[in-house]
């Protein structure tokens, strides 16, 4: 039974317990053409930590566990380097590296390189932690700035290189299925566990994908948890330039397009939500007045003002809750930053 059980198991590749097979450096890159031995060792020619060599014998786990050590030695900055862009990138929506996959001569160059290089000593300081780092941007004054237009500003940096304010930006697809599923109470945050599936289970050898259109409680998890299916795309968010799961995808495109707004305001999933938001709030509301306050605070994070209330209880009396719930998820202030 025991044998059974960890046989079982689930495994995973970490190397093999052998020592690999040599290595040459190939004339022309032939193959039947070997030059000299290629002994494992770290890459000399990036700045780091010393330099290390392994034994030629070296099995194929412990050359993993050298390089792995050599990457993030606190002295071999450009990891750290890479890491600070990858979060300020998410922070700001453009990283202070422009190409945060390459960061070499055909890479673009830092916008703040002395504010890169501070930050990475910073991130070193404290451990690699990230909730810190995350902390340190999002109460920074550059992140705080107001998004609103100014002319002079707009003249001499349009594209707000220099941060001279806060770039407005729509949320990605997962953030705002998320926000979707929070507003309605139905969003599934327990961490960690297996993923789950946006398209409709086969036993097709083929595996022809269908996407699914009605989602149950198990669906409900957040969407980093989602199996991402190589060249198939969900049925819903799709829209909203999320990359293949086929191809590398250092940035996002980011589109506006019809499509897009069609699938928010006639999709299923959309209306079921809205509807949703629309019954927790009648459950709870009883006046017109506080059931369109609740869904302000529900799905904008504010409540509206004496001009929106007026607009709202007119269009309550017509369409009804659901109906406005679907209006305010549809609106730029739920699916843009600002």
């Amino acid at each position: 039974a025991e044998r059974d059980q960890l046989q079982t198991q689930l495994r995973v590749y970490a190397g093999e317990f052998r020592s690999p097979a040599p290595v040459y450096r190939l004339h022309r890159g032939e193959h039947r053409q070997p030059r000299e031995l290629v002994r494992p060792q770290n890459l000399v020619s990036v700045p780091g930590p010393d330099a290390f060599e392994l034994a030629d014998n070296a099995n194929d786990s412990e050359r993993r566990l050298r390089l792995a050590q050599w990457l993030v030695d606190s002295r071999n900055p450009l990891t750290y380097r890479v890491i600070v862009n990858r979060v300020w990138q998410g922070v700001f929506g453009m990283g202070l590296v422009a190409t945060p996959s390459d960061f070499g001569r055909m890479g673009a160059a830092p916008t703040h390189p002395e504010l890169l290089d501070w930050l990475t000593g910073y991130f070193i300081e404290n451990n690699g932690s990230r909730k810190s780092l995350l902390r340190l941007l999002v109460t920074s004054q550059a992140f705080r700035q107001s998004s609103q237009h100014h002319e002079l500003g707009h003249q001499l940096d349009a594209q707000s290189t220099w941060l001279w304010r806060f770039s407005p930006r729509r949320q990605t697809a997962e953030m705002i299925r998320d926000s979707l599923l929070l507003a309605a109470g139905q969003l599934d945050q327990r961490m960690g566990g297996p993923g789950f599936l946006l398209f409709e289970p086969n036993a097709n050898y083929a595996r022809n994908w269908v996407a699914k259109t009605n989602f149950t409680a198990a669906e409900n998890r957040r969407m980093i948890f989602a199996t991402k299916i190589r060249m198939e795309p969900d049925a819903i968010f799709a829209a909203f330039d999320v990359p293949d799961g086929g191809q590398i995808c250092p940035n996002r495109s980011r589109s506006t397009t019809p499509l897009q707004a069609m699938q928010l305001f006639n999709s299923d999933f959309v209306i079921a939500q809205a509807t949703q938001i629309a019954h927790q709030v009648e459950q709870q509301m009883r006046e017109p007045g506080q059931q369109i306050d609740e869904s302000y605070r529900r799905i904008l994070q504010r409540l509206p003002d004496a001009q929106e209330r007026e607009w709202c209880l007119a269009f309550l009396g017509e369409q009804g809750l659901p109906a406005l719930c679907r209006a305010l998820v549809n609106t730029n202030e739920f699916l843009w930053m600002e």
